[in-house]
């Protein structure tokens, strides 16, 4: 029995999933590696169901592998063998009958607090900040989709945990200010609220925070502090995310 359920609508979003199910066998028996993005935020809220989280999918796949992995050249041979092909730096491509278009990138971990661009054994990699804690106590979810033609794809998801996923869109929304990144930790907010004592190791709450889990905490409290004063025009209660940061994150001194 699988341990969360996703539902595909369209053609788009079965090709997005497709993706992710390469992406989980490309990642396979790899430590340190798993599925980050909008997928990662997905499964999350099916596997911690929660009031007030909101839908969100997303078109690509992301992974993240360490540094060694992605210098051994695995990953990318790997994506070629599905019929991928390599279109720029770390994302592949892969074109489907009907002209949907499976999309995985690859991100590898950076020290810096910023994103940048690394290059590895001659590909351009994208690096992300608190990907290396984030997936240095990962989670695994046994996975159920049913795709628009009523198919199932079934598959075990290798990601970070609440907290892992948490510092990880913060460095996101720190690093391009975007709706979709608001809209996720949101979602990821109230799975910390309703689901405290199940999501596994929370330590953002712990004074005095260190390395990345103080970036996150900058951010976060720095993003509640504005949304308090100037209360921004998003489709969600941002009221709720202020409320959950405030309770649930050490504000640093």
């Amino acid at each position: 029995m699988a341990d969360a359920y996703l539902v595909s609508g369209t053609a788009a979003e079965d090709a997005s999933f497709r993706a992710l199910a390469d992406l989980t066998q490309a990642l396979d028996g790899e430590e340190n590696a798993g599925v980050v993005g909008g997928h990662m935020v997905s499964i999350l809220c099916a596997r911690f169901p929660s009031p007030g989280t909101v839908e969100r999918r997303t078109n690509d796949a992301d992974g993240g592998v360490p540094a060694a992995f992605a210098a051994t050249g695995a990953p990318h041979e790997r994506l070629l063998a599905a019929g991928y092909e390599a279109i720029d730096g770390n994302r592949y491509e892969l074109v489907e009958e009907n002209g949907a278009v499976r999309t995985v990138d690859l991100l590898v971990p950076t020290h810096s607090s910023k994103f940048a661009s690394k290059s590895i054994d001659g590909r351009a990699f994208d690096s992300m900040p608190g990907l290396d804690l984030a997936l240095a106590r990962p989670l695994t979810v046994d996975l159920n989709v049913t795709l628009s033609n009523k198919s199932e794809l079934e598959l075990g998801v290798t990601l970070p945990a609440v907290e892992g996923a948490v510092i990880l869109k913060s460095y996101a929304w720190a690093g391009r200010l975007a709706t979709k990144d608001a809209i996720d930790l949101h979602s990821l907010f109230r799975v910390v609220v309703a689901n405290r004592e199940v999501i596994g190791d929370w330590r953002l709450d712990e004074r005095p925070p260190r390395g990345a889990r103080l970036d996150t905490a900058r951010t976060l409290h720095a993003l509640a502090d504005q949304w308090e004063t100037r209360p921004p025009k998003v489709t969600f209660e941002s009221r709720l995310l202020v409320a959950g940061v405030r309770r649930h994150v050490a504000r640093p001194r």
